[in-house]
């Protein structure tokens, strides 16, 4: 129970509701993407995500990677400490993240669980997809896996999150 309500369901949702928008199709003309990019939390930290998210749809068209880039930016800035580094910590007191997306055109997908020492879940559930025929990688395997693909290994521990523990 405890790991699920400390899953950050509304980013999941704003990465989900953001894509299927960024996919939706005008009235007036079917073969135009209407682009839009939609948050569910008003917090400055959510607001500058989605920001983000909506500079990246805007000048590449890449709705995939503008959900990448939103997430990122919320796990850079710890939006309302529910994401990203220093959060909540587990039950021996380590802090670890993690990461779901999902491509529904294409009928793909590439998660992270429990990673260890790597700031950029988002980023690593990326990887995922597009460079293994793995669709969720956990554990020590997910750490192993995000630096051999060149991320940073670092601490996502806080004086605060110490403090939760």
């Amino acid at each position: 129970m405890a790991a699920i309500s400390k899953f950050p369901w509304c980013l999941a949702l704003w990465c989900s509701v953001s894509h299927a928008f960024a996919s939706a199709r005008s009235t007036k003309d079917d073969t135009e993407p209407i682009p839009i990019v939609v948050t569910t939390w008003a917090n400055q930290g959510f607001v500058a995500a989605t920001d983000r998210a909506w500079r990246h749809l805007q000048t590449t068209g890449d709705r995939l990677g503008a959900v990448v880039e939103g997430c990122s930016a919320c796990e850079e800035m710890q939006c309302d400490r529910s994401v990203g580094y220093g959060g909540s910590p587990d039950e021996s007191g380590e802090t670890t993240v993690e990461a779901l997306l999902m491509d529904g055109p294409r009928h793909r997908m590439g998660a992270v669980g429990d990673l260890r020492r790597v700031k950029s879940a988002s980023r690593v559930a990326y990887a995922v997809m597009n460079y293994t025929k793995h669709s969720l990688i956990v554990g020590e395997s997910a750490t192993k896996f995000a630096i051999e693909m060149g991320f940073t290994e670092e601490s996502l521990q806080t004086d605060e999150s110490k403090k939760m523990y």
